[in-house]
């Protein structure tokens, strides 16, 4: 915002736009336009209208709809960049029921993750196995978590006692984030996926903001999470979700308020070590023990879709969502 990068900040309207001016006393290469904008429009037919006339260039984080609309305008140029986030439900395990492996375990054969990609995701989605992006260096493919098997799942809870099943509370938000294009309808369906072993779900369904603030305070017996990876580190997801040092009330990031002693040490040491093939074995194990402990499960990994006016050049995609605007250009032919 001070003005040591391409550009420097000039408006900010709440619930608005963001404006940033070209800084030309930029040290790199100078920006090829003026300014850049960024706008919020909430609603998805209004930002499709100006995406079409030309009133805005770029729209991030398209939804299926959107995308169908988009295929056959030849104004509109679709990227997607790679899987690099996760979407995962994650168990609250101060529940006196979710606090039990076998109960985890038991929910986590009731998801049949093949049709949850039909009812919920488009086929851009893949079906997540670890809670690192196959792209990352770190993850480990031995392991698959998509077995869907609701007789052993009856079995788990029938050896603890709990074939009747019990209640819990799945918080959602009302609208879609990139991993959840379809948050409501997923949580439908895990809805009826548990109910197939007496688990009763009640779906409390609150804008994005109060998700926020009731994942970050443990309200919630479990709840649909996600993220985006903004460091091309497997540290950046593993500790996030599972480090003890992540459950204290109010910065929860480990929505499962997961304490595992023998977690905790292979992260800390992963974070200290400077040997890469030594980190891998070290996050390879940590897979491991978070598969068998299932204190989230890990359901699936999203491209994220842009639409790109076709008057727009050199604009590139990366990774971890950082793009440089300083070498766009807009050329109207």
């Amino acid at each position: 915002p001070i003005g040591t990068g391409p550009f420097v900040f000039k408006a900010w309207e709440k619930n608005g736009n963001i404006v940033l001016d070209s800084n030309y006393k930029y040290w790199g290469d100078i920006p090829k336009v003026n300014k850049v904008i960024f706008k919020t429009i909430p609603n998805s037919n209004e930002r499709m209208r100006q995406l079409k006339s030309g009133e805005i260039l770029i729209v991030d984080d398209l939804n299926a709809d959107e995308i169908a609309q988009l295929q056959d305008n030849e104004d509109i140029v679709l990227m997607r960049r790679t899987f690099f986030n996760i979407g995962y439900l994650a168990m609250n395990m101060n529940d006196p029921n979710l606090k039990i492996r076998f109960v985890r375990r038991a929910i986590a054969y009731l998801i049949d993750k093949k049709k949850m990609l039909e009812v919920a995701f488009d086929d851009s989605a893949k079906i997540a196995s670890t809670f690192i992006p196959p792209v990352l260096w770190g993850y480990n493919e031995t392991i698959d978590s998509t077995s869907y098997d609701v007789g052993y799942a009856e079995f788990l809870l029938d050896n603890i006692g709990l074939s009747n099943g019990f209640k819990v509370r799945l918080l959602v938000m009302d609208e879609p984030r990139n991993y959840f294009p379809k948050p409501l309808e997923l949580a439908e369906y895990i809805k009826e996926s548990l109910a197939a072993a007496n688990i009763e779900v009640t779906i409390d369904v609150r804008p994005w903001e109060e998700v926020v603030h009731a994942g970050q305070n443990g309200d919630y017996d479990m709840i649909l999470a996600g993220w985006n990876g903004d460091v091309a580190d497997p540290d950046n997801f593993l500790y996030t979700f599972f480090s003890s040092d992540n459950s204290k009330k109010g910065i929860i990031s480990n929505y499962s308020f997961y304490n595992n002693s023998q977690v905790d040490s292979l992260l800390t040491l992963a974070r200290q070590a400077t040997d890469k093939s030594f980190r891998i074995s070290l996050y390879r194990e940590i897979q491991k023990i978070i598969y068998t402990d299932a204190p989230a499960i890990p359901l699936v990994h999203t491209i994220p879709t842009i639409g790109i006016n076709e008057s727009v050049r050199n604009y590139t995609t990366n990774i971890n969502c950082i793009e440089p605007l300083n070498n766009v250009d807009i050329v109207k032919e």
